[in-house]
């Protein structure tokens, strides 16, 4: 069994494809490539290593075309990778970001949405959700995805850029619009 993972593993390496989720791999890179780091998750079973390296390839086949902006290119090897690794909510993020790169609101939206459905604890995943809902002119929605993502413990530097979002889109009725109200 060693043997056999120690030359998936090495296979991997020569090819250039992470055995992981990019998910779990939190997608260091190395040459443009998702590559392998320490992971508490456990490792897909051997039945599935096929699919997830062929996903993985597709995803960094993707994120070359994102880089280069080929959108469209893009977009079609995250559904690549989705098709052979549905529950990655990762793929979601960045099919959903690619779309809104490419104006698609509604796709984008939809992908989003199913990546918080998957990992409903990713504060990257619903600030994504709430910047592609402000683009569609959903305040409300945006707000509630903002607030959601703010309850979920993003870096202190991304709340405040969250916060003041939120400030905005309450016509500037939030927490600092309370406090300069006060002073005078």
């Amino acid at each position: 069994m060693l043997r056999t993972n120690l030359l998936l593993s090495l296979t991997a390496i020569a090819l250039g494809l992470s055995s992981q989720s990019p998910a779990l791999a939190n997608k260091p890179l190395e040459a443009g490539k998702a590559v392998v780091t320490k992971s508490k998750a456990k490792p897909a079973p051997v039945r599935d290593r096929k699919k997830q390296l062929r996903a993985n390839y597709h995803f960094n086949t993707a994120e070359e075309h994102r880089q280069a902006r080929n959108y469209s290119a893009a977009v079609e090897e995250y559904k690549k990778a989705i098709a052979d690794v549905p529950d990655d909510p990762d793929f979601y993020k960045h099919l959903g970001g690619t779309y809104a790169q490419m104006g698609k609101l509604k796709e984008a939206e939809d992908a989003l949405r199913t990546g918080v459905k998957l990992d409903p604890k990713d504060w990257l995943l619903w600030n994504n959700l709430a910047v592609t809902l402000q683009m569609a002119g959903k305040k409300d929605e945006c707000a509630g995805a903002l607030k959601k993502a703010l309850t979920l413990h993003p870096p202190n530097s991304e709340a405040e850029k969250m916060k003041v979002t939120l400030d905005s889109l309450s016509g500037g009725k939030g927490e600092k619009g309370k406090r300069g109200a006060s002073k005078n």
